[in-house]
């Protein structure tokens, strides 16, 4: 089978340097997939233009049928006069090799092979294959054909000698093949990629950022890219200077002393440029690309109408997830391994990633913390609606960089949690486990949501392992999983389960069997489905087969049929009208339109399987169409199950009787029938300092006042020795330099029009000639709110909010507060009880509401702010840079970039106690004889406060 397929992938090769990037094949199809004629691989390809040679000139030549000389056998082989090789085994890959010689340089190479062998189905097949010294492959094993071939290989900058191999997959003693001569060619790269653009319908662009550490490698990645790409873009992360090979004008430069460094984001850096629409390629800097690399991978998200993100490398999660990084919760399809065909997943890595501009509309300031972009671009795809694909491809298509030393990864770092720059597992664990349930998005290959109710771990594993080994890989699978009893070797064994499609496991202990299969029929509404199966963990599925009448069935058009299949005297039957005496259901498939019109699943006080058996009888009811075991497609579907142990489901009836139960609803993050504060917000927190009790004691008094219960958060004491000594570090620090960006020169300019944070940081520091963070008192309370923010993502907290220990509360302070958030928008991200307002025009305050205004970045003070889950790790992630104060630097940035979902309640529900002295002690405004001014500025009127 390898060589078939190997060979059907040099055909697909041989005709891409005449393809345009949306014509050229991509896929590999199973056998069975094409000889059912579901896809067609030699389909005619209609080429709108033919792509001109590029430029070569021969480096190395070998011309083995007439001599052998600088050639060796490779395993059992036997070489002979007229480049005759013979196989001698039967195993491995032999064949023969040159000896290492020099590269006189490195980059783009093509070897052209002469051979001639018999062809045979099911043969052995020679393959060609490029090494570096060392044994490094460069590039992934080329199945030659029976004469002329040529391929592409990319040699890496240290790349000094080579090795030409020959080898033979799937080998058999005695094959035989005649290598007549082997030449290998510098190619002419920009005469390449010339010969690549003029087939091009639209511009390709790539996009990577890079850390000083990686340096070498970023050579080898640009150059690989600049082959086929009309524009590769760089942004380099904390580089003191710009390198020399980077001077070419087709690349583009940013730089994080002028943008900011926001990790591997940066590689997402122009995506709010109006650049002309077309394809955007996303890589990391240490790895290597083959030169088809950008036309094989735009044409898998042509070939799904541009609305697809196409990647190398995928992962499926097992849900729900404990950890992102725990092995056990994932199966990764590694991007410098082999992958036979598409496969749809939860997470792409956006170490090589393609998507059309048209259908991705991010913006820079999404990707709200640094070193997780392939979250928040998973986040975008289910939220869009738009499929993550792992392309097909051949081991090594696309390669990992080396480097003496080595180099820190984000992974790495992470799965290790060495809390390091790299390390973002917190926040990355913390948006996974929010996102619940991750599914795949609709892709051209059917969704199939198959709900498996587990009696035993036995029965269960060779339920389970009948199906793996038998389903077919036509469709994308998802897979429910419950734990039909309380057994606890079950829910183990359930909670573990492993394989690589989207699989929910339902086995919550604090969960009845019941409530379990009520979750399994919400988790399938919420995760969507082209066809819905339900069966018996007594089923054994004896061959695929049953999935194609089973879509036939959901696809038809009018009416909605119900498909039950039940065990009858140990033998398949199909039923048809169910009713009460009706045996339990081993397996069931049940349309999507059916299943939307069913009633509430019942449990009542039976077993899970009578219980489910009843839900079916009412979804029966609904269902103008039985199916009956005289239809061929009932036949079909019967054909591949048997049933196991009859004993389980024949001994019982199904039934509808029973107490009321309802299918369980997602826990809404908003209470929208509660507009008190706790009922609104999940936690409530008041900063304060462990030596100012008297400070606690009077804000208690004020919360109980208002009605509010809030915790009390320890607050970091800008005074301990350790914080004090930390801030003295940063306040030695010279004062930031103007950037290469468009320069601030205004306040409005400086909370609202802003290219980034270093220009903010730069343009204050330069007005007051001192640090932006002005005492030891504000960096600890920046510290402080690391903590609060950490601790939200930590414990799953959706909506917190925040005090201040001096606020003082407005006397009609309920009934503004449900008036305010009665008018709320679902998905609001920061909602300000007070804050300190100090310009009033249009320009700086847009209303939303009588009670409600946006602050459109000018959000100053931050004694009352509410804020949801979603917008914490922004917040984090400008929180933890340290160089701006928490008010006018994290809170006025995403106030800013998410203006239209961040809010301020008027009048202002919490101020601050202007005559109470504030420990962070960087505002002389609010003081003494200022206390009336403020309050005019602000808006407050004093007599309606505390």
């Amino acid at each position: 089978m390898t060589h078939v397929i190997d060979r059907w992938f040099l055909q697909v090769n041989s005709r891409l340097d005449q393809l345009l990037p949306g014509q050229a094949l991509a896929k590999t199809p199973q056998a069975a997939e094409v000889a059912a004629g579901v896809t067609n691989p030699a389909a005619p390809v209609v080429v709108k233009k033919s792509r001109p040679v590029p430029k070569s000139r021969t480096v190395a030549k070998f011309d083995t049928a007439a001599e052998w000389k600088g050639w060796k056998h490779h395993q059992s082989v036997k070489m002979a006069a007229g480049g005759k090789v013979e196989i001698g085994q039967s195993n491995s890959t032999p064949g023969v090799q040159s000896d290492l010689f020099d590269l006189p340089e490195t980059g783009l190479f093509k070897v052209v092979v002469e051979c001639s062998f018999k062809e045979e189905k099911g043969s052995a097949h020679p393959h060609l294959r490029f090494k570096a010294e060392g044994q490094t492959q460069l590039g992934p094993d080329m199945p030659l054909e029976n004469g002329r071939s040529e391929h592409y290989f990319f040699a890496p900058a240290r790349t000094k000698k080579v090795q030409l191999m020959v080898i033979t997959f799937n080998p058999k003693t005695g094959f035989a093949f005649d290598l007549k001569s082997v030449a290998l060619s510098k190619v002419d790269e920009e005469s390449f990629y010339e010969s690549g653009k003029a087939v091009r319908t639209e511009p390709v662009i790539a996009s990577m950022a890079s850390i000083p550490k990686r340096r070498p490698m970023l050579r080898d990645c640009v150059n690989s890219l600049l082959l086929q790409c009309d524009t590769v873009r760089v942004f380099l992360n904390e580089y003191e200077d710009v390198p020399d090979f980077l001077d070419h004008p087709r690349v583009e430069i940013r730089r994080s002393q002028d943008w900011d460094d926001k990790g591997d984001a940066g590689k997402f850096g122009w995506i709010d440029e109006a650049d002309e629409p077309g394809y955007r390629i996303i890589v990391d800097d240490d790895l290597l690309f083959p030169p088809d690399f950008a036309r094989v991978i735009c044409k898998t998200v042509a070939d799904n109408d541009n609305r697809a993100i196409a990647a190398m490398h995928g992962v499926i999660l097992r849900q729900p997830v404990t950890a992102y990084y725990d092995a056990s919760c994932r199966s990764v399809f590694h991007f410098q391994n082999a992958l036979t065909r598409d496969r749809t997943c939860h997470v792409l890595g956006t170490n090589a990633l393609c998507y059309h501009s048209d259908a991705v509309k991010l913006r820079w300031a999404d990707f709200m913390f640094r070193n997780m972009a392939d979250i928040f671009l998973a986040q975008y795809a289910r939220d869009n609606a738009l499929p993550m694909i792992a392309i097909a491809r051949r081991q090594y298509w696309v390669r990992q960089n080396d480097q003496e030393g080595g180099f820190e990864t984000i992974y790495e770092s992470s799965h290790k949690k060495n809390k390091s720059k790299f390390d973002s597992s917190l926040i990355q664990d913390a948006l996974v486990k929010r996102s619940y349930p991750l599914t795949m998005q609709p892709t051209t290959r059917p969704k199939v949501a198959l709900g498996i109710v587990a009696s035993s771990v036995s029965e269960f594993e060779e339920c389970f392992k009948s199906w793996a080994k038998s389903r077919w890989l036509d469709y994308d699978w998802a897979l429910i999983v419950v734990a039909g009893t309380n057994d606890a070797a079950l829910i183990e064994h359930v909670a573990n389960i492993k394989t690589d499609h989207e699989v929910h496991v339902v086995a919550d202990a604090g969960l009845s069997p019941l409530d379990r299969v009520a979750k399994m029929l919400n988790l399938a509404k919420e995760i969507g489905f082209a066809c819905l199966c339900l069966l018996s963990d007594a089923a054994r599925f004896k061959s695929g087969a049953w999935t194609r009448p089973a879509l036939g069935l959901c696809q038809t058009s009018s009416p909605s049929p119900l498909f039950v299949l039940a065990p009858d005297d140990k033998q398949i039957s199909v039923t048809g009208a169910l009713n009460k005496t009706s045996p339990l259901p081993l397996f069931s498939v049940v349309p999507s339109r059916l299943f939307d019109a069913a009633p509430e699943f019942e449990p009542g006080a039976v077993q899970p399987l009578s219980a489910l058996a009843g839900w079916l009888i009412k979804v029966s009811e609904c269902a103008i169409q039985r199916v009956r075991l005289t239809d061929k497609v009932s036949t079909e579907i019967a054909a591949s199950f048997e049933c196991k142990n009859p004993g389980l489901l024949s001994s019982a009836t199904a039934t509808v009787d029973g107490g009321a139960g309802t299918r369980l609803a997602p826990a809404m993050w908003k209470d929208g029938a509660s507009l008190s504060v706790n009922g609104f917000f999940e936690r409530a927190f008041v900063i304060n300092l462990d030596r100012r009790e008297d400070r606690w004691k009077k804000v208690d008094a004020r919360l109980k006042q208002a009605g509010i219960v809030a915790e009390r958060f320890s607050a970091i004491d800008g005074r301990l020795p350790d914080v004090a000594a930390e801030y003295g570090e940063y306040a030695k620090r010279p004062l930031m330099p103007r950037p290469q960006v468009r320069p601030i020169t205004s306040t409005l300019q400086f909370y609202q029009d802003y290219d980034s944070e270093a220009a903010r940081v730069s343009y204050i520091e330069e007005k007051d000639k001192s640090k932006a963070i002005q005492s030891a008192g504000a960096w600890a309370y920046l510290k402080t709110w690391e903590l609060i923010l950490e601790k939200i993502l930590r414990e799953q907290i959706k909506t917190a909010l925040v005090f201040d220990d001096d606020v003082q509360f407005h006397k009609d302070f309920q009934s503004v507060f449900a008036a305010a958030v009665g008018g709320l928008p679902d998905n609001w991200l920061i909602l300000q009880l007070g804050t300190l307002q100090y310009d009033w025009g249009s320009a700086w305050v847009t209303k939303r509401s009588p009670f409600l205004y946006q602050t459109n970045g000018s959000a100053v003070g931050s004694h009352a702010v509410g804020i949801s889950f979603d917008i914490a790790p922004f917040l984090l992630e400008h929180v933890k840079r340290m160089q701006l104060p928490f008010d006018t630097g994290a809170l006025a940035m995403a106030t800013r970039f998410f203006a239209d979902r961040c809010f301020v309640v008027t009048p202002n529900l919490a101020v601050q106690a202007l005559d109470d002295a504030s420990d962070i002690g960087t505002s002389t405004f609010q003081k003494g004889s200022e206390r009336e001014k403020a309050a005019s500025t602000y808006r407050w009127n004093l007599a309606h406060y505390g």
